[in-house]
């Protein structure tokens, strides 16, 4: 399983940023925020994706399977991205500074099979594709 570091959406100015300011798109079992974040000039993730998976406590009492379904979530986002990454990367050079930050926020109440959410992963990113030249 490959989930660099760099492929994580953490701090809290970030996260705080992207669900005010980020686009939210549905794709069952997943609710999706996206937008943009400026990188400054001295960083080295740049043209970075990173994402932020969460699975509420509310609909899933136990550890263990919130934990299952977020590992099932970065698997599925591991074997799916690379049709973004690829139109990423063949964007215009005029925004060089730019990463895109996505949030997977898993809102079925039932833990779904491996099938579905690979299913759900490769319509979310095409969703994210679609949205991507307004961004």
């Amino acid at each position: 399983m490959d989930f660099p570091k760099s492929e994580r959406l953490c701090g809290k100015r970030h996260i705080d940023t992207l669900f005010s300011k980020g686009q939210r798109l549905q794709a069952n079992p997943f609710r999706l925020v996206m937008g943009m974040s400026m990188f400054s000039e001295n960083s080295d993730s740049i043209g970075v994706v990173s994402i932020l998976v969460s699975v509420p406590k509310r609909s899933f009492k136990k550890a263990n399977q919130r934990n299952r379904i977020k590992r099932q979530v970065r698997e599925a986002w591991r074997l799916s991205k690379k049709p973004l990454l690829e139109k990423i990367s063949s964007r215009p050079s005029e925004i060089p500074t730019k990463a895109l930050h996505i949030a997977f926020l898993y809102i079925s109440g039932k833990a779904e099979s491996w099938e579905t959410i690979l299913e759900a992963m490769q319509k979310s990113i095409k969703l994210i594709s679609g949205k991507l030249d307004s961004l």
